[in-house]
């Protein structure tokens, strides 16, 4: 996770350099929480986190209308103290591990609107969709002839997401600040949590102007 978020960190700000006299970019994170299908009898923490970048063409016209893409990554992490007798009749103890991680890739609209009588302070509606890769890997305890097996179970798959959202914030020379909230839905193939996710966001934006 550590390296994705790291990858994508890389291409936006390479991207927003390489066009920096014509685009917003912003960076967000904070608070994830998903909501997959079932739960297909593993074990796993369905709250985590999340960090997203977004860059954005301003669309000439009398609408602040913004045309770009945003890069996201999300991850859910947990850890347990699992004991239990092996075949030997020894206790045993063992740390369980899930790991649970989304990458998203989205065109997206948006618009800025400012607040009438409030200087600076904007809300800005927009919409996304695109292609969400999804992988878990969590260790599952299980019996079989009265010996108890650690196994990992393991899924790469993609699905197509669609993700409306809407910050809210101050700007000043370039500068803006606030935060944002953002629900996503994706259809596709999530091993054996079905095929369906959805996921609620909530966190703090920095954005810079170029």
């Amino acid at each position: 996770m550590t390296r994705t978020i790291a990858f994508l960190s890389g291409v936006l700000l390479c991207v927003g350099v390489a066009s920096a006299q014509y685009a917003d970019f912003t960076l967000s994170g904070g608070y994830s929480h998903f909501y997959p299908e079932h739960s297909g009898g593993l074990n796993f923490s369905k709250e985590g986190a999340f960090v997203d970048g977004d860059f954005a063409f301003r669309v000439p016209g009398p609408v602040p209308l913004f045309a770009g893409v945003g890069l996201s990554a999300s991850g859910y992490w947990e850890s347990s103290d699992f004991w239990f007798v092996d075949n030997n009749n020894f206790v045993q103890d063992r740390t369980l591990w899930s790991d649970v991680e989304t990458v998203a890739v989205e065109p997206r609209l948006a618009v800025k609107l400012k607040i009438p009588g409030l200087e600076g302070f904007f809300v800005k509606p927009m919409i996304g969709a695109g292609l969400l890769v999804d992988d878990y890997a969590i260790d599952t305890p299980s019996v079989i002839n009265n010996v108890t097996f650690i196994q990992t179970f393991n899924h790469t798959g993609a699905a197509f997401e669609i993700r409306p959202a809407i910050e809210a914030g101050w700007s000043n020379r370039g500068l803006t600040f606030g935060g944002v909230v953002s629900y996503m839905a994706a259809w596709g193939g999530f091993g054996q949590m079905g095929d369906m996710m959805q996921e609620l966001r909530v966190g703090l934006f920095v954005g810079f102007r170029f």
